[in-house]
């Protein structure tokens, strides 16, 4: 079972991943571990032949950006 933090870890990052694929990003990976650490989502912009790498932050206060 997944603690709340991840719970409301995982809807951020699914709101992001709906977020870019409105815009025409298409998701080539997501939760891509590495030696170095984890890559949140990776997407290609086709239009512009790019990878676009994504780390979700999610804070609950609005007061701060």
């Amino acid at each position: 079972m997944f603690s709340f933090k991840r719970q409301v870890g995982n809807q951020a990052e699914a709101v992001a991943l709906e977020h870019l694929c409105k815009h025409g990003l298409e998701l080539i990976e997501q939760n891509y571990l590495t030696k170095m650490g984890e890559i949140g989502i990776i997407m290609l912009d086709k239009s512009e032949q790019t990878l676009v790498f994504v780390e979700v932050r999610y804070r609950q206060n609005t007061q701060f950006s």
